[in-house]
């Protein structure tokens, strides 16, 4: 790791405990570090599973400015492969995506075994607890958090139909439940 991304790691574990484990994605561009996934199990809850990405924040995209995000999910599921999963979303579109609030991604296939869920929306945390989604300052950025949400593909229309806040409230949604009913199937989006 480099200092940077020593510092950050860190950061996380004043916030969030040691992490289980650490995995690396070798970027496409010679000129850019690893992405790392940090796998935190039973955070903030036993049953939960939450991940948090470093290397989003290296590419440096002009529209990021001073404050770059790196990526957060939090799943309810002991499935690993959610937390690789985010790792492998900032390392394709890093270097030409700004990873704005509200940006949706289609992954291409089921995310994890346990779930048939194949798309994610980037959006602001769930939970503002007072310091966990606080920034990270670094010597040369701040690092900010986005919330990755899991979803299943026709949901990507329906969130274009309703907006986010209302898709989030809907009755059947549940923002950690990997296995939840597709709500495209109970709401038309057309």
């Amino acid at each position: 790791m480099n200092e940077n991304a020593t510092l950050f790691a860190e950061a996380l574990t004043g916030r969030f405990g040691d992490y289980a484990s650490v995995a690396g994605i070798e970027s496409a561009n010679e000129n850019m570090g690893l992405v790392l996934s940090f796998c935190f199990p039973r955070f903030p809850e036993p049953e939960l599973l939450t991940g948090i990405t470093y290397g989003l924040s290296e590419a440096g995209h002009v529209s990021r400015g001073e404050k770059r995000p790196e990526l957060v999910i939090t799943v309810r599921s002991a499935d690993e492969s959610w937390v690789h999963a985010i790792g492998y979303l900032a390392e394709w579109h890093r270097e030409q995506h700004p990873f704005a609030p509200g940006s949706l991604f289609h992954y291409g296939k089921p995310i994890a075994s346990d779930s048939p869920m194949d798309s994610f929306l980037i959006f602001e945390p769930a939970t503002r607890g007072k310091d966990t989604f606080a920034p990270v300052q670094l010597p040369d950025r701040q690092i900010s958090f986005l919330m990755v949400y899991p979803l299943y593909h026709g949901e990507v229309s329906l969130i274009r139909k309703v907006g986010i806040r209302k898709f989030m409230d809907l009755p059947q949604y549940d923002f950690f439940d990997v296995n939840r009913p597709d709500l495209s199937s109970l709401y038309r989006a057309g």
